[in-house]
């Protein structure tokens, strides 16, 4: 589970500390960014298993992540959380990664963004209090050859050239004695991102593209045809109650893509992020979304929403330690945690939902605002 990320020079995350639970939520108002920490984290999902550039058009069109004032600055990125190694086991990794958009020269390159540093590192189980598994410099990575290390070779690393354009993770050579790069890279694999618009759920794929859930809720029609198939009763037992509940005709499709992506799209130890899962549904179908985040929560899901629906937002007034929030500012996007202490005393005046629309999720410089 990702406990915590750092973000220097992405979009308008000029420095950013998130440090989610295994349910969060992020709010804020437009261009505060949100969507740009949900966007960093589905780039270093993609990062896993593509090079930066392809990455970064899959985020954002255009091969670019920096803030545009600081355009050819490295950006830092660095995650810590824990990893299930088996039944019995976790451990904890620490992964830094730097890269930087390179200036136009002739000939133009194949790809624009090339990795400066990077860095994983494990600890517990057999990593006892932290072990460098890779580490990377331009186009050069040292991976941890495991084989060595368990019969105690003194430099047990393999020096491999595999290139600046994409992360060591995704370059890593395949083999048992790369286990640790190839436990890290599973569960960057397993991070998924949906924005889902409901004027795209009729439309599928072709190719390789057609066996997955779209970020935006293509192939939506056919995942669930598939699953209508192969698990039906499992199927039936979110969609029949939205069916049931609501007279708005897009909800039980929304509520579908949301399930979908929660329950079927994920496996244990998964990241999801789903943006403002309140547009297109119907009210009454608010709480079945929690219930469905929190089924995937006890399967090892970790998940997070952006928000501005204050209904939405009540449903985590029993979860005050899980609400990120974010503002504009002049340097850049604000993150923060919200307080709390300060949130139970809103509480005793208003909803949570109604204090959000008011401003007073955030602790005031001055007493007195809440009595």
């Amino acid at each position: 589970m990702l406990k915590q990320l750092q973000v220097r020079n992405f979009r308008s995350l000029s420095d950013a500390t998130f440090e989610p639970r295994a349910i969060e939520l992020i709010i804020g108002p437009n261009g505060s960014g949100k969507t740009a920490l949900c966007k960093v984290m589905q780039f270093v999902g993609l990062c896993g298993t593509k090079v930066f550039d392809m990455a970064a058009r899959a985020c954002f069109g255009e091969s670019c992540v920096a803030n545009e004032k600081f355009y050819y600055e490295p950006t830092h990125i660095s995650l810590s959380g824990d990893l299930t190694v088996s039944d019995e086991e976790e451990c904890q990794f620490e992964y830094e990664l730097c890269f930087r958009k390179q200036k136009p020269e002739w000939p133009p390159k194949q790809y624009e963004i090339d990795r400066v540093s990077e860095r994983l590192t494990l600890s517990g189980c057999e990593y006892g209090s932290g072990l460098v598994v890779l580490e990377a410099r331009g186009a050069e990575t040292l991976y941890l050859n495991e084989e060595h290390y368990r019969i105690g070779a003194k430099r047990p690393y393999d020096l491999v050239h595999t290139g600046s354009c994409g992360s060591g993770v995704r370059n890593r050579p395949r083999g048992k004695v790369y286990g640790a790069c190839d436990l890290f890279a599973r569960y960057l694999g397993q991070w998924r991102y949906f924005w889902f618009e409901p004027s795209r759920f009729t439309r599928n794929m072709d190719g390789n593209d057609q066996y997955a859930l779209m970020p935006d809720g293509t192939n939506l029609r056919c995942m669930l045809k598939r699953l209508y198939l192969e698990e039906q009763s499992t199927m039936n037992r979110f969609l029949t109650g939205a069916l049931g509940r609501s007279g708005d005709p897009e909800s039980p499709s929304r509520l579908a893509a949301i399930g979908y992506g929660l329950m079927f799209a994920t496996e244990p130890q998964s990241l999801v992020i789903i943006e403002e899962p309140e547009n297109g549904l119907h009210v009454s179908l608010y709480k079945e979304v929690m219930r469905l985040a929190e089924e995937a929560a006890d399967r090892g899901v970790q998940v997070i929403f952006t928000s501005h629906s204050p209904y939405f937002i009540d449903l985590f007034d029993g979860r005050l330690d899980a609400i990120t929030l974010c503002a504009p500012s002049e340097n850049g996007s604000r993150i923060e945690k919200a307080d709390p202490e300060w949130l139970k005393t809103v509480l005793r005046k208003f909803d949570l939902g109604e204090a959000y629309f008011h401003g007073l999720m955030r602790r005031p410089a001055t007493k007195g605002v809440v009595n």
